[in-house]
């Protein structure tokens, strides 16, 4: 019994050794993943390459060091070759074979490749096969990884939203901003601060911070960060910028801060206007005047680019340009157009239409035309209400005043006659 088992151990051992002579014989090859040992033979740096890490659309060098683990004999006719994968490849006229010769025991040599990387290789590590072979042996190889790196780690505000569109004054709202991971990777320690800091800023957060913190984000996922505010019961209306900072770390440690802006908008009602005649100054009949007319602000929300034209009208004669422009005026503010008119009206008053046109803070246009009332004066009138002082013509007064004059005249030449004569 125990010869029968030594006969079936001297067969199975010769059947070992028969596939293995046949396997040599076929040229077939042996891939180790992830071993440095590749039969006889040994990497001695297999994660030697420049850039690191590697990038997408560009070339990395490979330097591979190879020795030859006999202990005794040479080998002769060692070849050693690189079978590239996907993200990998080689450029025309660069040959993956490498003719080595022969090897003594324990010696080393070193190999270069230039590889180059398919600009949209995914981040992470990805790999290629390294085998080498000598006379008399099958090839013998293993899976070598090189980590690749994107350009950047990209973590992009995808889009702002403001809660209600336009804040009236002591109004509580958001402010949501949408981010997504543009990497292949995950980005971490996430920071998004929304800077309320400015002293012309009219916005506070409300119970929060105007910093949000997350964890990571992984690759190609969005979030949403939102912030609670206020618009600040004085707050004017118009646009505000708003700056936004965004930080974050991707997984090899590299810190990245970005910057934008935002806007938020107070609104308040639609601005509001009173036209009115200037009474600083009197419009008086068959004469030329400079005619102000107040416009008044009496609204909450700024007045933009605003113009005034005057249109013609009964009892009087434009003889300045009949449009002027005004500018902004701001809210409870008044500002004054003024126009040269000849006045020749039979009227205690004129009619003046005028059309106004103006923005808001968000450049929405507005035309008001309104017709001004404004007070005409006759000489009469003027002298009556001591806007005038009184110029008289009448000849009998004018008689009486040239007889007292004249003899005020002859008393004085009088006494200086007879105070001559005296002396």
């Amino acid at each position: 019994m125990e010869k029968m088992k030594r006969i079936g151990l001297c067969f199975a051992v010769a059947f070992v050794v028969l596939l293995s002579s046949l396997s040599f014989a076929a040229g077939s090859s042996s891939i180790s993943s992830g071993s440095s040992s590749i039969g006889v033979f040994y990497i001695g740096s297999q994660s030697l390459y420049s850039p690191y890490p590697a990038e997408p659309g560009k070339y990395m060098d490979v330097w591979l060091r190879v020795q030859y683990r006999g202990e005794k004999t040479n080998v002769e006719n060692v070849t050693c070759m690189i079978e590239t994968r996907y993200p990998f490849s080689l450029d025309p006229g660069e040959n993956p074979v490498k003719d080595v010769g022969v090897m003594t025991p324990y010696q080393e040599i070193l190999l270069k490749y230039k590889i180059r990387i398919d600009e949209n290789a995914v981040q992470g590590y990805n790999t290629f096969v390294f085998k080498c072979k000598a006379q008399g042996t099958t090839w013998y190889g293993t899976e070598l990884s090189f980590y690749i790196q994107t350009h950047e780690a990209v973590l992009s505000i995808e889009r702002i939203e403001s809660i209600p569109e336009k804040f009236a004054p002591g109004e509580t709202g958001k402010v949501n901003i949408y981010i997504k991971n543009l990497a292949d990777s995950t980005v971490k320690d996430i920071t998004v601060k929304l800077d309320l800091s400015g002293s012309d800023i009219p916005f506070a957060p409300v119970n929060s911070t105007i910093e949000k913190r997350m964890q990571d984000l992984p690759a190609k996922d969005s979030s949403v960060l939102a912030f609670d505010i206020i618009a600040m019961q004085d707050a004017t209306a118009k646009t505000y910028k708003i700056p936004i900072t965004l930080s974050y770390r991707d997984d090899l440690g590299s810190n990245y801060t970005k910057s934008t802006i935002t806007a938020l908008t107070v609104q308040t009602e639609q601005p509001e206007l009173f036209i009115t005649h200037e009474q600083t100054t009197y419009i008086r009949n068959g004469t030329k005047n400079a005619v102000a007319i107040s416009i008044v602000n009496n609204g909450k929300a700024q007045v933009k680019f605003l113009s005034a034209e005057l249109q013609d009208g009964a009892g009087y004669t434009i003889l300045s340009p009949r449009r002027v422009y005004v500018g902004g005026i701001p809210s409870d503010d008044s500002e004054a157009a003024e126009f040269d008119l000849f006045i020749d009206t039979s009227e205690d008053k004129i009619l003046l239409p005028l059309t106004v046109s103006f923005s808001d803070v968000d450049g929405k246009g507005y035309t008001l035309t309104k017709t001004v009332e404004a007070k005409v004066y006759s000489k009469d009138s003027a002298i009556r209400l001591g806007i005038d002082k009184a110029v008289t013509s009448d000849p009998v007064v004018l008689g009486l005043a040239a007889v007292i004059a004249l003899y005020v005249l002859y008393r004085i030449v009088r006494f200086l006659f007879f105070r001559k004569k005296k002396v």
